[in-house]
């Protein structure tokens, strides 16, 4: 799940510093898949992560899953058209190379 939104309260939104901390330490542990959604901010989740890998991108494979869109009413849409699909990968892998 991600490291912003879902498991955070409103008063706690972790640091670049503590998310940095939690890949370093799954990475000691062996941990190698990364696995985010740009739901879980939207991207927010996916630029912490990239700084968090910054310089270590060759030691991860990273998942990231798309289509589920939040609405201004607070649900979610499921949008998987090729329009969506490339504004997604687009938007989530430009803090990863």
């Amino acid at each position: 799940m991600g490291m912003t939104g879902s498991y955070l309260d409103k008063d706690h939104q972790a640091s670049d510093e503590e998310n940095r901390a939690v890949i370093d330490r799954a990475l000691e542990l062996g941990v190698t898949f990364l696995d985010t959604a740009d739901i879980y901010g939207p991207f927010t989740n996916e630029e912490q992560v990239g700084r968090a890998i910054e310089g270590k991108r060759d030691q991860y494979t990273i998942a990231t899953k798309f289509g589920n869109v939040p609405t201004k009413a607070g649900g979610t849409v499921v949008d998987g058209s090729r329009k969506h699909v490339r504004e997604a990968v687009e938007a989530c892998s430009s803090g990863w190379a």
